[in-house]
């Protein structure tokens, strides 16, 4: 499936992982969501973002340069294929964005989660700063 993860293994993932950046390679300043197939409960409600992030770059630049790459396929055995079995096929979402704008944009939609959810999407680690913040 091109435009979806479903592995069941590292090699799979790995390999499913690489052509869904390839249907996302040339957009550039984008907010990129991870979705799964099934709602994940939350704190408060459920959702299926797994998780919001953004890039100046185009997705497979984000993903494909540096270590990345090597960072999700070391996430696979502990945590995408508990994902995968338990909520489905992971896909995702990008929306493209003004490089001006990605911080802002990036913080709206974390914050829109945060509020509805009482909590960041699963794999967020932390809320980033207002954009004012950062300009001080």
């Amino acid at each position: 499936m091109k435009n979806k993860i479903t592995a069941t293994n590292a090699e799979d993932f790995e390999k499913q992982f690489v052509e869904l950046l390839q249907t996302n390679s040339t957009d550039k300043g984008i907010i990129y969501i991870w979705k799964t197939e099934s709602n994940i409960p939350r704190v408060c409600g459920e959702s299926d973002i797994l998780y919001i992030g953004k890039t100046t770059q185009s997705l497979r630049e984000r993903y494909i340069k540096g270590k990345s790459l090597d960072i999700e396929k070391k996430y696979f055995e502990n945590v995408y294929k508990y994902v995968l079995e338990k909520y489905g096929a992971i896909s995702i979402a990008v929306e493209k964005v003004d490089n001006t704008e990605l911080a802002q944009k990036e913080y709206e939609k974390l914050s829109e989660y945060y509020e509805k959810h009482k909590e960041l999407p699963p794999l967020n680690r932390s809320m980033p700063p207002k954009k004012e913040e950062t300009n001080k």
